[in-house]
């Protein structure tokens, strides 16, 4: 249905003509409800209105104001937008009192920028400053911190909103017969822009007039800029002060924005609504920063720019999400998660610096010496990698490729160290070349290499994508880890069995020590991988040595210790041999998974959130679901709201926005209640419902080029194949060998105990 409404109706409206207007707002109300149209509306008191809208903007989606006599409504016809997916309860995180710590404030990012809300700086995918061990984010000045610091009239309500849904942060003044609204967003369509939009509504007022501060900050330490103007808009460009391989010139930036009108002030007359757009573009060249800036101005007055960026959000949200009923915290924490994750992860990636890969502190910060500096770790294949891979396989694609992107210089690394194949090293940045400020964890840290094998093998079971794995060169990732692993061990003799000496363990409290038993499974792994990989040929002595690496084992107590030389009453940093039962999959007993979990967490006294999810997860493999809850609530601790961001470690220190911490957490969301298991040829199920859910659904599970939902209640699990795989997949009652084909659309049910496996028919 098409509702029109003129662009410009005047109306003398008086007592006596209430009712008629009254049934005449009616009958578009009724109009509009069939047409997804919200409306609210008042008859009394009604003096002249006036519509008003944009007048470059053609389409339906029109505001109607009508200015009353002692207050002020709006109608809002709204036919073309989409109803939420999410519960706006559960994705709309509000605040009357902007938080003052900046380490607390929301993040917007689209993987390619990123700021924190109102503060200086913006950081771009890849561009580093510093040599080595000092390469850190480099700083750009933010051109988007705009903020209301005066009005005419004294504001006297305040609201500040992050909306996940749609990505967007919207903060909201107003005061007798004044409204200012403020949404900025990183376009997730048109990765370059950073955009506020401000509309001012003056109903009432003479000339209001709202005054504006931009928060810019100091000139940047890391880029030499310069800035010109050129046909009203700011062009501000340089390059970065030192490269971090210690060659000469830098990385390249170019910023196409707006600056504030003269004196940071506009006016808006009585009984206007005017909207302003602010707008700003971040690429390594002028020609394509230029062309999304004029492309984000084009759209803004077709009235499309918002809109493809909202579309942008809602297709990632219905394509992978999980919808938590009955735990409004936990789900609260769930979405938060995805979303911060998410925005450090580009859809497209057109700019000349590739992706480079996650960060524990998200894009949005890697300053100096903080939040990492922005480098990449182990974090991102063995923390954040699993729960995006699951539910967007596209953006966990795209994690591997910025793994890809430095596999030569792991080739480097590897040679330099005396070792063959690739050798990755524990922190990296742009040249994907060691920048680890800590000399132990740089020299001793090796199980992440083991970490990037296994994240590529995780790939391949999910998608079997081959052609990823042939032309791609995940292939020769995979078989180039393989061969680091056998030139990395040792051979006793006398035994027959291999070692690896010298490292440290996930547990960096302890180094060197030899035989850590997360390293050497995690080896023994990544030397079986390239077996089961299309076109890889494995040497015939990688299957020797993984048959025959040592794994530390106390017979006695039937557990296993961190490392060879490890005793029981040793405290440990955080989980490291409680991940053999996941994600490393080791194949061992109820007793000895028991045992592993009893005696380190006694042991751990503290660590990162990572460390109880994936105590949880263990608990819940044992049904222990009081002992598995404890546990899973003690990330909480890490939460910071209003926004939901985390910290490092609970109550607050530590790297910030922590988004490793929302990986692990995630997992113990989808792993632990949600009890998937990926193996060689199937997936498997066996899920319970966390805290006081009353349901959990986890959307979008991509497996073999299909889609599947799983909706778990208090007794039931319902598996629906929502989009055909490569293949016909099955689903099997494992405790009974009962199997049915997944046909699309039509649910699978099941009882909430059972272990269900699904695989190719």
């Amino acid at each position: 249905m098409s509702l029109k409404i003129p662009l410009e109706v005047q109306y003398i409206v008086t007592n006596h003509q209430a009712s008629i207007l009254f049934i005449l707002i009616a009958t578009i109300a009724l109009a509009a409800l069939r047409s997804r149209v919200a409306v609210s509306f008042r008859t009394t008191n009604v003096v002249p209105t006036r519509i008003l809208q944009r007048p470059t903007f053609h389409g339906l989606n029109e505001k109607i104001w009508l200015n009353h006599a002692k207050e002020q409504y709006s109608i809002y016809t709204d036919l073309t937008k989409p109803r939420r997916l999410m519960q706006e309860s559960l994705t709309v995180f509000s605040t009357s009192l902007f938080p003052e710590n900046d380490r607390i404030r929301p993040t917007l990012g689209n993987g390619h920028i990123a700021t924190v809300v109102y503060t200086d700086t913006i950081y771009m995918n890849g561009l580093y400053n510093g040599l080595r061990v000092f390469s850190h984010r480099a700083r750009i000045p933010s051109t988007c911190a705009i903020e209301v610091i005066s009005t005419t009239t004294q504001i006297t309500k305040s609201s500040y909103s992050l909306d996940i849904e749609k990505g967007m942060f919207i903060e909201v003044r107003s005061g007798p017969g004044f409204k200012i609204e403020l949404k900025r967003y990183a376009h997730r369509y048109i990765n370059q822009l950073m955009v506020t939009e401000m509309t001012v509504e003056n109903c009432c007022l003479d000339d209001f007039k709202v005054d504006l501060e931009m928060n810019y900050g100091n000139d940047s330490e890391d880029i030499t800029l310069r800035s010109d103007i050129e046909r009203g808009v700011r062009h501000t460009y340089g390059k970065t002060k030192v490269l971090e391989d210690g060659s000469l010139g830098g990385l390249q930036v170019y910023m196409i924005s707006t600056d504030l009108p003269p004196n940071g002030t506009v006016v808006v007359k009585k009984g206007q609504k005017t909207s302003y757009l602010f707008l700003t573009s971040i690429d390594t060249e002028k020609g394509p920063a230029l062309d999304a800036f004029n492309k984000g101005v084009s759209e803004y007055f077709n009235d499309v720019l918002e809109d493809q960026h909202i579309k942008a959000w809602r297709n990632i949200w219905a394509n992978g999400r999980v919808d938590i009923s009955g735990d409004p915290e936990t789900a609260k924490v769930t979405y938060a998660a995805y979303y911060y994750i998410i925005s450090s992860i580009p859809i497209t990636n057109d700019s000349d610096l590739s992706f480079v890969g996650l960060s524990p502190g998200d894009l949005a910060h890697g300053s100096y010496y903080k939040d990492y500096q922005g480098h990449v770790f182990w974090d991102q294949e063995t923390w954040m990698y699993p729960p995006i891979q699951v539910l967007h396989s596209d953006f966990g694609k795209t994690l591997l490729k910025s793994r890809i992107r430095t596999l030569d210089s792991a080739k480097q690394l590897a040679k330099q160290k005396g070792y063959e194949g690739a050798m990755y090293p524990w922190e990296s940045a742009y040249t994907g070349f060691e920048t680890s400020p800590s000399a132990e964890t740089a020299d001793y840290e090796h199980h992440i290499t083991g970490d990037i094998s296994q994240a590529f093998y995780f790939y391949q079971t999910m998608t079997n994508d081959t052609e990823f794995m042939t032309t791609g060169r995940g292939a020769e990732v995979i078989s180039s880890i393989a061969d680091f692993w056998a030139s990395r061990v040792t051979l006793d003799k006398d035994t027959g069995l291999y070692h690896i000496n010298g490292v440290m363990p996930p547990d960096e409290y302890h180094w060197p020590v030899n035989d850590s038993a997360y390293t050497n499974y995690v080896a023994k792994i990544s030397l079986e991988a390239p077996y089961k990989i299309p076109s890889t040929q494995p040497k015939a002595s990688y299957q020797n040595i993984a048959d025959n690496l040592f794994i530390p084992f106390n017979n006695t107590g039937q557990w296993h210790p961190e490392y060879d030389s490890y005793t029981e009453d040793v405290i440990v940093k955080q989980a490291d041999v409680i991940l053999l039962g996941y994600p490393l999959m080791m194949n061992i007993s109820k007793k000895v998974r028991r045992n592993d979990l009893l005696q380190y967490e006694r042991v751990t006294p503290g660590g990162p959130a990572m460390t109880w999810g994936m105590f949880a997860i263990g608990w819940l493999e044992l049904n222990q679901l009081d002992k598995a809850n404890a546990l899973f609530a003690r990330q909480f601790d890490n939460v910071r709201e209003p926004f939901y961001t985390w910290s490092e470690n609970a109550h607050g220190p530590g790297a910030h926005n922590f988004i490793t911490g929302m990986g692990g957490y995630l997992q113990s969301v989808l792993f632990g209640y949600g009890g998937l298991r990926v193996y060689d040829d199937k997936l498997t199920i066996n899920g319970a419902l966390p805290l006081t859910a009353t349901y959990m659904k986890i959307i979008g599970i991509d497996y073999l080029g299909g889609s599947l939902n799983l909706l778990f209640s208090k007794s039931s699990l319902y598996i629906t194949l929502t989009k055909k795989a490569m293949t016909t997949l099955k689903c099997e009652d494992e405790s009974t060998g009962y199997s049915i084909p997944l046909s699309l659309g039509i649910p699978l049910t099941y009882k909430l105990s059972t272990t269900i496996s699904i695989s190719p028919a």
